[in-house]
């Protein structure tokens, strides 16, 4: 009977054990005190497209039990029960060049084994920026913790967002802007073959002191598609977004002859020859009479072109991180099951005490 007892108890212990380290194993965030990160970020050089990420490794938080190390990676289970949010302050208009900022997880060569997602802040600034000027930016990202936020653990980003410039000289008469770059010049030149995508240049004057941008893309709005049912005709369509090049002719070099209209419907030519500047062409395959355009689409026209200012950015965002918060009372890590795994360790304990019991009971 004794050793019936020792038996149970010896296996209710070993399972207890193995179940308690599963749950400590598995941790639990409740705070921060370190930067997200201790590279510089100030005084940067951001040119559109750019894209950072910030690795959050364990190191980084205050855990229930135990602590971690900066190659262990940090999932985004344990921050959504961690209650692990972003927070970010801006300066000024600053957030009018980021495009997003959130949490994502992907695999980091030196983070854990390499072979496991890490969660990370994503920074993405606007792939693309139609302006010649530069615009200065300042925002700081810091972590949240129960809605707390972690002011130790903020990073600051600062510097000069915009297109890369391209510098001509004197004796240049082409430049390729279909990157998204800028043109200057260092003196008058009075023919520039200017290149600006999809197979569109514009052939211009570039004066000193000014800066030239230009891009341009085929593809079809909802609006051109209404234009494209009333004109069967039309095949394609090509938009131009421009700085200073309005002025020039344009040029296609396409492997077919289009008959090509402008925004308003005029005709302007056929697409093998120079052409009067429009934000838009449309091309179809013969003649048509487009003068209706106008009266018929007037409302669409309106609509697509319609200029949208963004509204003054917050003082402080709050990012959203996760489509499904789950903060379970039972098991406080549903990526483990600890908690669970616990519940059935205590109603496994008390039946096999009960089976000793009535054994001995029954020996009497």
């Amino acid at each position: 009977m004794k050793k019936l007892l020792s038996a149970t108890l010896a296996t209710l212990l070993v399972f207890g054990m193995s179940t308690v380290a599963f749950a400590a194993a598995s941790g639990k965030i409740t705070g921060a005190t370190k930067p997200i990160s201790t590279k510089d970020f100030e005084s940067m050089e951001v040119a559109p497209g750019k894209v950072i990420d910030l690795p959050l490794t364990a190191d980084l938080f205050e855990w229930e039990e135990g602590t971690g190390s900066n190659t262990d990676p940090v999932t985004e289970t344990q921050l959504s029960t961690g209650k692990v949010t972003v927070k970010v302050t801006y300066d000024g208009k600053s957030k009018d060049v980021i495009k997003k900022i959130g949490i994502e997880s992907k695999k980091f060569s030196g983070i854990g084994d390499g072979t496991k997602k890490c969660a990370y802040i994503k920074i993405e600034f606007l792939d693309e920026y139609k302006q010649v000027s530069t615009k200065n930016f300042e925002f700081t990202v810091y972590l949240s913790v129960k809605s707390n936020r972690m002011k130790d653990t903020g990073v600051t980003f600062s510097g000069e967002f915009g297109n890369s410039t391209i510098l001509l000289e004197s004796d240049e008469d082409y430049v390729d802007l279909s990157g998204g770059e800028v043109a200057e010049v260092d003196s008058y030149l009075r023919s520039v073959e200017a290149y600006i995508g999809a197979g569109v240049s514009i052939h211009t004057k570039m004066y000193e002191n000014k800066k030239y941008y230009g891009t341009a893309t085929e593809g079809i709005t909802e609006a051109d598609e209404k234009i494209m049912d009333a004109y069967e005709e039309i095949e394609t369509v090509f938009t131009l977004n421009t700085v200073n090049l309005s002025s020039g002719k344009v040029v296609f070099d396409l492997d077919e002859v289009y008959h090509v209209y402008n925004k308003d419907g005029k005709y302007v030519g056929k697409s093998d020859a120079e052409l009067a500047y429009s934000d838009k062409f449309y091309m179809a395959t013969k003649k048509i009479d487009m003068s209706s355009k106008n009266s018929n689409n007037d409302d669409e026209d309106e609509d697509d072109e319609e200029e949208i200012t963004p509204s003054a950015p917050a003082v402080e965002e709050t990012l959203p991180t996760y489509s499904n918060d789950y903060y379970g009372s039972i098991n406080d890590n549903p990526s483990t099951g600890a908690g669970r795994l616990l519940q059935i360790a205590s109603l496994t304990g008390v039946l096999a005490l009960a089976a000793v019991f009535a054994a001995a009971k029954r020996s009497r």
